[in-house]
């Protein structure tokens, strides 16, 4: 109480507390954050591209402990050292569709897998068949029909359903 009249030898010790502040990186950006305060929340969620086989979903933030990746809770977790948050992503793999190549000339057809939404590669694409001649004709593959709309298949559509592109040939 410093309002009271000093009548001997004093020594006077300043008391404080020490607040450790840590640094805290969520998703590239930094920020300093009290000891044993919450975080909030990133207003955006991240995303991932799809790849050919698979859909990415955001399922948290995820820090490491002891080489292990656990996903941070904003509602009850509190910061107690520097930390690192990363998007974390569960990958899902995309369904697959049947392509069949019906060659229209006695051989088999080719079964190829596609996931849903690529497209058909080049070298998946069987080389132009051939069917036999006969005495009065002779045979030229023209391209690929969809069997489902009798038209001939656009190579640079995406597969989203089993189909059956049948050879067709000019006489």
């Amino acid at each position: 109480d410093f309002d009271i009249a000093i009548k001997m030898d004093v020594t006077l010790r300043a008391s404080y507390s020490v607040t450790n502040k840590y640094l805290v990186t969520i998703d590239g950006e930094s920020q300093y954050v009290l000891h044993g305060e919450k975080l909030s929340q990133p207003a955006n969620m991240p995303t991932k591209s799809s790849t050919e086989s698979h859909n990415y979903e955001f399922v948290g933030w995820g820090y490491e402990v002891n080489g292990e990746t656990r996903i941070w809770n904003f509602n009850t977790d509190m910061v107690t050292s520097n930390l690192v948050l990363t998007a974390q992503f569960d990958a899902k793999e995309k369904g697959k569709f049947t392509v069949t190549f019906d060659f229209n000339n006695g051989e088999a057809p080719l079964e190829i897998e596609v996931y849903d939404g690529a497209k058909i590669k080049s070298e998946q694409i069987p080389a132009e068949p051939v069917k036999p001649e006969t005495q009065t004709e002779k045979y030229t593959f023209v391209a690929w029909i969809n069997t489902y709309s009798e038209m001939e298949f656009d190579f640079d559509i995406a597969i989203k359903m089993d189909v059956t592109l049948r050879a067709s040939y000019s006489v």
